[in-house]
């Protein structure tokens, strides 16, 4: 695996989860298939465009195509792909400006659900209001996160620990930090409709200012 270090911690993240959807899978079957084309997708949107830039990618779009192609097929697209992806992962690392203070401006891509989440896990920790609890439910509205958020609640609501050896003061502590454990692996998707507003809003607010 390549270090990377764009000085974007969210960049940096999918450029590894690109290195790992650029591995060649002999006799790829068509589910895996648009797995690795579904992944390759939701990535590309959340790249800045001084990374896109560097990737030169066969058509992604083919819709349910790979049951129909026979298995020489699927593996001659799954080559190219993976192919172009290296490539482009390449061409990436060897441009100095995308480098931590390298120059290139990274600010383009959309806010990930990974930003939000440890945007969320942080205020509540600092103010524990029901406002700020609300804004890490809903970061927490996504596939493998839910039950973790569901497991905060259950704590929060407990008066006393039950057969937990630790105090509900602990446990609560140890579900939030769960979260924002996982966060980091969340900077591929983007982050909700509230917080991007937000995020906008801020923007606006210190353009004025």
């Amino acid at each position: 695996m390549r270090y990377w270090n764009t000085g974007d911690t969210p960049t940096n993240s999918n450029l590894a989860s690109i290195e790992n959807l650029a591995r060649p899978w002999a006799g790829i079957g068509a589910e895996h298939l648009l797995d690795v084309i579904r992944g390759v997708i939701r990535i590309e949107k959340m790249l800045p465009k001084a990374v896109q830039v560097h990737f030169n990618l066969p058509p992604l779009f083919v819709g349910n195509a790979p049951y129909d192609w026979d298995a020489a097929r699927r593996e001659e697209y799954h080559n190219e792909l993976c192919a172009a992806l290296s490539e482009g992962l390449s061409r990436v690392q060897a441009d100095p400006t995308l480098v931590k203070n390298g120059g290139a401006d990274l600010s383009d891509r959309p806010p990930t659900r990974g930003e939000e989440l440890e945007f969320a896990c942080r205020a509540w920790s600092r103010d524990r209001t029901s406002s700020n609890l609300d804004d890490l439910r809903i970061a927490c509205n996504v596939q493998g996160m839910q039950s973790r958020f569901d497991k905060l609640e259950r704590w929060l609501g407990r008066k006393r620990p039950g057969s937990s050896p630790h105090s509900v003061a602990y446990e609560i502590e140890c579900a939030l930090g769960d979260i924002e454990r996982y966060a980091d692996t969340y900077h591929s998707m983007e982050a909700s409709y509230r917080f991007a507003e937000r995020l906008r809003e801020r923007a606006q607010l210190a353009e004025e200012g």
